[in-house]
Formats: structure tokens, sequence, C-alpha cells
């Protein structure tokens, strides 16, 4: 009931002073919220004072445009609202990835709205709100993180699997849910200099911290053959399509893989005979599309290195059709819960239509592909490969098949070699 009755005020249009919460102090005091079972506050008089006291000082009001908070009357109101619209989301969050849905008492499209209401533009809350209910207590932020990274790695690449977690000292604030995803998800640059000395310091796994700090190095490194082949890269992108589907990649020998560390950034393409491309794990379903829509329209208000938007573009690249989805299902690269291969499709094609990043930021992979396509002898010879595999090999029938013939092929040899060149009795 919480959560319905701060749902149903979130979407009231404006916040009616008459609704149950108008004695904040009465409710606070006479209320409880379990988010976990080691995690528990009491909301008293004081915490709320200090809350109000945190959110004031780091000038959250001032982060709203003026023309949005003309109903708000005072700044007993403007706490207020935040300390709400807080609450919401931590509790829904919290009984969200502990399986406890039936404690918030929605129905399952509530539940799904809100899923997306979360990551609209618009409904985005100031990251220091969030971190102001947790008091300066720093096991509660800690668990507020934790709680958040499972939660976007359930909306993104699978709750089972994992990208980095941030530290809590790092340089850069997110601005709100939507930011942190963002960054989460893309791997900046700026995060992996303090993960790396993070796990150096205290990661028993001394491989794992090289590995970081090659991939920041070699993110870096990136940029500036970027920066150097922009013009090279502009006169290739105007002769025609640069990156085709997978299926016309399949067929030429390029095969697909995932990466390990689910990060955005780490993307590449290798290639010797055949070639190699590796992307990150994605995980699509219904609030897929909202997530894509508004991280799009957020690094346009930044004015960022449009990391997901240059994602997006390239998956529609290598997305025509069900065929291709289902590639990368086999591939483990995508998984799907809606009704088919061609809703996934679709849902690229119409978001990557008219998406045109500014700054590509996949632009290196997409010349490292095309340079391969120019290699026309190693192109023919990985086409070969791929069809010679794909005819002989694509299914474990064919493969026994294949095998006993060729050592039938070398018996009869071997068999006639003997017939000719007899052993000797000496």
């Amino acid at each position: 009931l919480f959560c319905q009755m701060l749902y149903f005020e979130k979407h009231n249009g404006k916040r009616s002073m008459r609704n149950p919460f108008d004695n904040l102090y009465g409710f606070i005091l006479s209320t409880e919220v379990k988010i976990d079972d080691s995690v528990r506050i009491e909301f008293l008089k004081d915490f709320l004072d200090n809350f109000g006291n945190r959110i004031m000082n780091k000038r959250v009001k001032d982060q709203y445009d003026k023309q949005s908070t003309t109903h708000i009357s005072n700044e007993e109101e403007f706490i207020r609202m935040m300390f709400l619209d807080g609450c919401f989301i931590i509790v829904f969050i919290s009984c969200f990835m502990s399986s406890g849905l039936e404690e918030l008492e929605m129905t399952k499209d509530t539940i799904m709205k809100v899923q997306k209401d979360i990551f609209l533009l618009e409904n985005q809350l100031p990251f220091q709100v969030l971190e102001a209910l947790c008091s300066d207590d720093d096991s509660k932020k800690n668990y507020l993180h934790k709680m958040l990274n499972g939660y976007f790695r359930y909306c993104t690449i699978g709750y089972n699997r994992h990208f980095q977690e941030l530290p809590l000292d790092l340089d850069y604030e997110p601005k709100h849910l939507l930011d942190l995803l963002r960054i989460t998800w893309i791997g900046d640059p700026k995060y992996f200099r303090f993960v790396f000395w993070n796990k150096f310091l205290g990661h028993k796994s001394f491989f794992r911290t090289i590995k970081l700090i090659i991939l920041y190095y070699m993110h870096k490194l990136k940029n500036l053959i970027i920066k150097k082949n922009l013009t090279r890269g502009r006169h290739i992108f105007m002769k025609g399509r640069v990156v085709r589907n997978l299926i016309e990649l399949t067929a030429s020998g390029i095969y697909l893989r995932p990466n390990s560390s689910n990060l955005l950034c780490d993307m590449d393409f290798n290639s010797f005979l055949t070639g190699k491309l590796t992307l990150p794990r994605i995980i699509i379903d219904g609030s897929t599309k909202t997530i894509f829509l508004n991280m799009i329209a957020l690094e346009v208000c930044m004015n960022d290195d449009y990391g997901i938007t240059s994602y997006i573009s390239f998956l529609d690249s290598l997305i025509d059709k069900a065929d291709d989805v289902k590639l990368m299902r086999s591939a483990g690269v995508l998984e799907h819960f809606l009704n088919d291969d061609e809703q996934v499709a679709k849902l690229f094609n119409e978001i990557g239509a008219d998406l045109v990043p500014e700054n590509d930021c996949y632009s290196h992979v997409k010349v490292d592909i095309y340079n391969y396509f120019e290699f026309k002898g190693r192109t023919l010879v990985a086409t070969w490969l791929a069809e010679m595999l794909q005819v002989h090999f694509r299914s474990p029938w064919t493969t026994i098949a294949v095998l006993a013939a060729f050592i039938a092929i070398l018996m009869t040899g071997v068999q006639t070699y003997f017939a000719i060149f007899p052993r000797s009795n000496h």
C-alpha cells in the first residue's frame, strides 16, 4: 500500500496536499521501512531534518528547471517531495531485487510501468537524494550501490552476469539513476583508474587487475586512433555501408563472440584468416526500448561521447532481420524475452532508423571490418572456410560422417602404399 500511494501521488500531475501524507512527521514517526534483512531504517523526525539539510546544502532544487517547481510553495514541500520520491525508488527496487514484489501490492502492469518510469529522463531524481536517505552511513551507501548495480544488471546483461562495480570514492558523481546506468554499462575510462587501484590494493586476483588497466589504456589508444583516422573513416563511410548485417559477415568468415567484461567500451574486431567480432552481452525485454530512447536523449542533452547512441547504431547495422538476431542468440551475445526474433530486429531498426551519432565511438571497429573486406585474398579463404564449416560441420552427424570419410581415405592410402611397397621379410 505504501508504494501504491507513492506511485499514485507521483503520477497525479500535481502533488495535492489532500493525501495521507499531509502530516509527514506523523507518518515518519509511525512508519518503519524494511529495505533488507541486514539494513533497517527508522524514519524519525531528526532523520528527516538531517535529510532536508543535506539536500538543501547540495542545492538539489537548483538542478530542476524553475518552471517545473513553481507549484512548490515552500522549502518544506520540496523536501517532502524529494523524500517520498526517494523512498519510492529505494523500496521498489529493493523489493524487486529481493523477490518481494507481493509486498508492493501492485499489479503486473503497474510494476512494468514503474520499471519504465524509473528510466524516463523527465522522471529522474537527483542521485544526491538517494544518498541522503542513507545518512552518512557508508555501509548503507554501499548497499545502495550494490542494489542499484544488481538492478542495472537485471535490466541490461542479466542478473547472473557482472560488470565492474563502481567504488564509492570516485571523482565522478552521477547526476541520477539514468546517468549512473549509462556510465556503469559503458565503462567510462575515468573509472578504470580508480577501479584499478581499488583492485590492486584489495583484490586477490592480480591478473584481473592487470586486465582492467590494459582495458583502460587500450581504450585511450583507440581514442587516439579514432582521432587520427577520422578523415579516413569519413572517406570510407562516404563510399557506402561499412558494416554489413550478421548473415553477410558470417558468410565472409567473421564470427561473433561475447566479451568477458560486459562493458560497451570493450568492443573489438580482430582478424587473421578469419575475423572475430567481440560484443558485450545484452538482454532485451519490455523495458529495453524505454531505456535506449532515454539514454539517447540524455547523451544529446549532455553532448557527451555518445557511447550508447553509437552502440545502438552499430547493432542496427548488424541486425536487419530475424536471422541476424538468431545468430546473436546462438553466439551468446543476445537474449530476449519478446515474442520472437522478428520483434527484436524491428526494435533496433525502428530506434536506429535515423540515428547518426555525432561522434561514433566505434568507428575504429567499422574501419577494421572494412579493411578486412578490402583484403580480397583473405576474404576468399575465410569465405571458403566458413562455407566448409557450415556445410560439412553443421551438426554432430555431418561431422562424424566427414571424419569417417577422412579416416576411410587415410586407411585406403595406407593400404595402397603397403601394396606398392610391401614390407621386406628381412
